[in-house]
């Protein structure tokens, strides 16, 4: 005669399911300090880069065309690069190196971007202001994208 054990019922069953959800939480990976140090790093960073296009926004709003509107292209320019060299030179885990890399090549693209509008505002060219001043707001854009997915945690 073989002894056979009930299967257990309502509260049973769902605290067996509750404890081993909550074995699998204790067992799950943590995130190291690391990635999280890298990570605030590169939002950090990203942050700064908002604040950097609100500026020229708000300096080309006011100012026009003209030099003043070249010299704030310039402005951004400089802070971009400024930017980037920080960015080149910071630590990252393994898993933001393609983050800092993306970063990176936007920042690039930005500064040749900037440099493409304040010649356009300098010149008095309007091909040029509107080549530069596009391609410097998608690389905000993309910037801005890549800071919600670090954000959210992606």
């Amino acid at each position: 005669m073989e002894f056979v054990l009930p299967r257990p019922s309502g509260a049973l069953h769902l605290l067996g399911a509750v404890s081993r959800e909550a074995l699998r939480g204790l067992r799950a990976r943590r995130t190291p300090f690391a990635l999280v140090s890298s990570r605030y790093a590169l939002v950090s960073v990203l942050e700064e880069i908002a604040v950097v296009a609100e500026q020229l926004a708000e300096n080309v709003a006011t100012s026009g065309s003209g030099q003043t509107g070249a010299n704030a292209a310039s402005v951004c320019r400089w802070q971009l690069g400024r930017i980037r060299e920080r960015a080149q030179t910071m630590e990252t885990d393994g898993a933001d190196r393609t983050h800092q890399a993306a970063i990176l090549r936007r920042l690039d693209q930005g500064v040749t971007a900037a440099q493409i509008l304040s010649a356009g505002y300098r010149f008095h060219s309007l091909d040029r202001v509107c080549r530069g001043g596009t391609a410097l707001d998608d690389q905000f854009e993309a910037l801005a994208r890549l800071r919600i997915k670090l954000v959210a945690g992606g």
